[in-house]
């Protein structure tokens, strides 16, 4: 059996496994509508491990430094537009707030040369840029995954009109639950 038989036949068994609610007598899903929110979670989390991983193994394949997916994403964010980008830009693009990590990125990246500072008249303003082996390397990575996944043989994406309707529900989510997030954060009162 080949690797993409393989994946699909494992794919097939998770769907068996996602096609009944995870939870849906728990804790989770009081409600009926809280069922199919669940579902959706737990998709989209295996969606995430899943694009994580692949962001790994597509670097790795085409670069010898050890890279986590979130690595990958910052310097692909960094060549977009070949424009510096400062941290903070970096983290309001990627929606992060944990910008320890992100430094630790962007210190890995300068250490492997693939960007580098592209003005530091103070730490809190730096801006960074792809170098020409970052670019080198950011195209064998778009080289690779166009072929892998949008030019595929074996496989095949959603249509256009499919990808964007699933990013603006997923840009749409992205807002409410980063709401929620602030709502979960905000101090409560003892008697809550």
């Amino acid at each position: 059996m080949d690797i993409y038989s393989e994946t699909k036949t494992a794919m097939h068994r998770q769907n068996k496994i996602s096609k009944k609610s995870l939870d849906s007598e728990g804790h989770l899903s009081q409600l009926p509508e809280e069922a199919f929110l669940t579902d959706f979670e737990f998709s989209l989390e295996r969606s995430i491990h899943a694009f994580y991983r692949w962001k790994e193994a597509c670097m790795k394949a085409v670069h010898d430094v050890g890279m986590s997916g979130h690595d990958v994403a910052v310097l692909n964010v960094l060549r977009m537009m070949d424009q510096p980008k400062s941290r903070q830009q970096l983290a309001n693009l990627l929606n992060r707030d944990d910008t320890s990590n992100l430094q630790y990125a962007l210190r890995k990246l300068l250490r492997a040369g693939l960007i580098e500072k592209a003005d530091a008249t103070s730490r809190k303003n730096t801006t960074y840029r792809t170098t020409l082996a970052g670019q080198k390397v950011t195209d064998k990575y778009a080289d690779l995954r166009r072929q892998l996944l949008t030019n595929s043989p074996i496989q095949s994406l959603p249509s256009i009109e499919e990808l964007k309707r699933v990013t603006a529900i997923l840009d749409e989510l992205s807002i409410k639950y980063s709401v929620a997030e602030r709502l979960a954060s905000a101090p409560r009162s003892k008697n809550s």
